[in-house]
């Protein structure tokens, strides 16, 4: 399948991508019935009861990054700032094609945070299927079914990544939206740019943003959604986008592209008439890195805005 080629991916991940369709004759095929997605079944052990939401995490030499991510989420609370119920959540953390110490660095946070329910799993993938959106699709899809195997087909699959670190009530509020009524929930993800040397990038990145946001309160004034209320924001991305386990199973799974899988699968939402509701309170923070794992993503659009400046900044002292 060919991945989603957008004309231009900018800061907020936004892009004009053709995502495939999936019959729903095909969907029994599609979840967890690969070789693949059997091998991370095996190795991970029953659900709670009380499952409420999956955390899905693709993590390929990550094991830089893994620990302040797991940390955050070990640090979940609810709205009046007190712990989760135990076993209500749990994160899966699949280590795939790596050649670090990823798998070893998240089983040690879960000795470390014994509260927090931590699965991790490890696959090497064959060449044709090393990228993140065929890791975060078994991932996504092992939470679907994981939720409804505990009877919870309203659940939440909730997916970040490795290099991105939750606020305390990122968890609650996804789950007060969906109980509200929404389908799937895509988070504010904010940019970590703290060094005096990237100021520049800030400003372009804020400029970007700013820019988005504005067209995002355009489109509520001419054509409001009442299912996605302003005020909202302009990002449904893999750092921050949860869905319910019977919206995942309704449009078919995650397609399964090179990259924009995110992209794909919101476009595929609104073909089944979802709505992703863009709430400014669910929230994420996300590294500056500019040498990613994807063809497109946020890094790449980080190293394109980069050059940019560097060029300009070349051109303004040529005499």
């Amino acid at each position: 399948m060919q991945s989603a080629t957008p004309a231009r991916f900018l800061g907020s991940y936004e892009a004009a991508a053709t995502a495939p369709i999936f019959p729903d004759t095909l969907l029994p095929n599609m979840l967890g019935h690969s070789r693949s997605g059997a091998l991370l079944h095996r190795q991970l052990p029953p659900a709670c009861a009380g499952l409420r939401v999956s955390v899905v995490i693709p993590a390929k030499n990550e094991a830089a990054n893994l620990p302040a991510t797991l940390a955050a989420l070990a640090a979940q609370t609810d709205l009046q700032g007190q712990p989760l119920p135990l076993g209500s959540f749990e994160v899966i953390v699949l280590a795939n094609n790596c050649t670090d110490a990823t798998a070893e660095v998240a089983r040690w946070q879960a000795q470390r945070f014994p509260h927090l329910v931590l699965h991790v799993a490890e696959l090497r993938l064959p060449a044709a299927t090393t990228h993140v959106g065929y890791a975060r699709r078994l991932l996504m899809d092992e939470a679907c079914t994981r939720l409804e195997q505990v009877g919870n087909p309203r659940g939440i699959i909730a997916s970040t990544d490795a290099d991105t670190r939750a606020m305390p009530t990122w968890l609650a509020v996804l789950q007060a939206e969906v109980a509200t009524g929404a389908a799937a929930v895509g988070g504010r993800i904010r940019t970590e740019i703290t060094e005096k040397a990237l100021l520049p990038l800030r400003r372009i990145q804020a400029r970007d943003t700013a820019y988005r946001l504005l067209c995002a309160r355009l489109e509520d004034l001419l054509d409001p959604n009442p299912a996605d209320p302003w005020p909202r924001h302009h990002q449904h991305f893999g750092a921050s986008l949860a869905l319910t386990a019977h919206a995942y199973r309704q449009v078919g799974g995650l397609p399964e592209v090179r990259f924009l899988e995110d992209e794909t699968l919101c476009q595929a939402l609104h073909r089944h008439d979802l709505s992703v509701q863009h709430s400014p309170n669910v929230e994420v923070i996300t590294s500056n890195r500019r040498e990613g794992r994807v063809e497109v993503g946020l890094s790449w659009q980080l190293r394109e805005w980069w050059q940019l400046w560097l060029g300009r900044s070349h051109e303004r002292h040529l005499p």
